[in-house]
């Protein structure tokens, strides 16, 4: 396909939060273009809300809900809406989305094809992403994690996956690891109007800048990308540590991440919690192995890389 001829596909993960997913894919309706698809994947939720999602946009064509027959994870489950749109659809800007993530800007697209044509070494572009709090999630980092500091946050996801495992600790463990998150959901769900504010007020000057780590909610494809890369996210994860791989990756295929304050979203994180364990406490714990799994795929994969 030629790169000067731009065509978007919105690429959404689903799993059991209906009402999120359909917010999320009725602001996307009300700013994308004519060209533009919005591709569905849901990850295999046992609620069937998939197929809901499947029969209530079945008369539209420009969005397509593709079924899993098993939760893949999030760099997989992501990787086959980016494929669906790659090679299916033809498209050669794939916008990866969390479904917790609304897109209000009305001049959304436009304003990536500007990025886009005027630097083609562009791989993935950063917007501003506005949470609960009001702040600003990109860059997620500015420099890269160390592979030192990355083995001592493995020990200490570790650390808290004993201590949740202990019948006398994990009451306290749990606390901690959710202190953070109770203070966002206390934070009221921002509208389109708010959202749009924050961004006027306090990032829409910000300066751009070339080479950070961006934040996995919100994470822009561009032509350059997709015409060497079969897949968005490296698929050694289940979830956690996607942006800092995503970051070696692209250092491997000689293209550049960019932060853009011309963009902006709102990421309504926290806004439900989609058990996928009995308990919350099983939840954690299948949490800190999960994030112990990638740090250690990450580690690896730095090595790979580096010595390629």
């Amino acid at each position: 396909m030629n790169n000067d001829y731009l065509k978007i596909a919105y690429v959404v993960l689903h799993y059991k939060a209906i009402k999120v997913t359909v917010q999320c894919i009725e602001k996307i309706l009300n700013i994308k273009s004519n060209d533009s698809s919005i591709v569905v994947v849901d990850n295999c939720s046992p609620d069937n809300s998939g197929d809901l999602l499947k029969k209530k946009y079945a008369d539209r064509d420009d969005v397509c809900i593709i079924l899993n027959t098993e939760n893949v994870g999030f760099a997989k489950g992501n990787n086959i809406g980016y494929s669906y749109a790659r090679n299916v659809l033809k498209c050669n800007i794939v916008v990866d989305i969390n479904n917790d993530v609304f897109i209000d800007q009305p001049d959304f697209e436009k304003k990536i094809q500007e990025i886009i044509l005027k630097d083609k070494s562009i791989g993935v572009i950063s917007p501003v992403i506005i949470n609960r709090k009001g702040n600003n999630q990109n860059p997620f980092r500015y420099n890269e994690k160390t592979t030192k500091k990355w083995k001592r946050q493995l020990f200490c996801t570790k650390v808290f996956k004993t201590g949740l495992s202990s019948h006398v600790f994990w009451k306290i463990t749990l606390k901690i690891l959710n202190r953070n998150n109770k203070e966002v959901r206390k934070k009221n769900v921002l509208n389109s109007r708010m959202i749009a504010s924050i961004y006027n007020k306090k990032y829409k000057s910000e300066n751009s800048c070339y080479g950070i780590v961006p934040h996995g909610s919100c994470v822009i494809f561009t032509p350059a990308f997709l015409a060497v890369s079969s897949y968005g996210f490296v698929p050694i994860t289940f979830f956690y540590c996607e942006e800092d791989i995503l970051f070696d990756y692209l250092k491997m295929i000689r293209l550049k991440s960019f932060y853009s304050p011309s963009l902006y979203v709102g990421h309504m994180e926290k806004v439900s919690t989609n058990n996928s364990s009995t308990t919350e406490r099983d939840k954690a714990i299948f949490q800190m192995k999960s994030k112990a799994d990638s740090i250690r795929a990450l580690i690896h994969y730095r090595i790979k890389v580096r010595r390629a």
